[in-house]
């Protein structure tokens, strides 16, 4: 714990004479930070040391430490993936994010409502095969000219509908297309925010 590193100690090496017969193997527990958590020890009678002990205890250290990282990085996920959720629902138009593949990975309510859909089901399934959005909107994902405000029909469960679209890539990191985002509203609903803005 002092040191920070792992160690062996065995017989006179141990400050305590009670301690003296035995051979003690640790190695320090870090979080993803660093930080010291603990340790973790394994003792035996020095007569029967094994000199790969040390080597067997730095490795469950290890082990423990890769879990727990894991674990952290689980739960991050999760949380962040809460917050998505949270954020997706509380936008007021439709939303849909879709893989390269066209596949819908999430949807908000707004956009389940006013495409006759419950939001469940539908993640995970093709977009083409769940809406039948018109061919411009395909168009656009094949050749990457992506727009805005271009009026899309869709033929879903509860008939044909048209909505104002919007088409925005989404890129990870290093700058590669992972996807897209589509945002839906009614064509009324663009035509209310046009008027307040510029006037009739």
């Amino acid at each position: 714990l002092a040191e920070g590193k792992p160690i062996q100690l065995t017989g006179p090496e141990h400050y305590n004479i009670h301690f003296h017969p035995w051979t003690c193997s640790s190695a320090p527990i870090l979080g993803r930070d660093g930080k010291l958590l603990g340790a973790i020890t394994l003792s035996g009678r020095s007569i029967g040391r094994h000199k790969h002990t040390l080597a067997l205890v730095t490795a469950a250290a290890e082990t423990i430490e890769s879990q727990l990282r894991e674990r952290e990085l689980t739960e991050e996920k999760l949380r962040l993936s809460s917050m998505l959720s949270l954020v997706f629902d509380s936008i007021s138009g439709g939303v849909i994010a879709v893989d390269t593949n066209l596949r819908v990975t999430h949807i908000n309510k707004r956009a389940a409502e006013m495409l006759g859909v419950e939001a469940e089901p539908v993640t995970g399934r093709l977009l083409e095969e769940e809406f039948h959005p018109e061919t411009a909107l395909l168009h656009a994902f094949k050749t990457r000219h992506y727009f805005t405000g271009v009026e899309i029909g869709f033929t879903c469960p509860i008939g044909h509908k048209s909505y104002m679209c919007s088409v925005d890539p989404i890129r990870d990191s290093s700058g590669h297309g992972i996807g897209a985002i589509i945002t839906l509203a009614e064509k009324r609903q663009v035509i209310s925010i046009a008027k307040r803005i510029g006037g009739n």
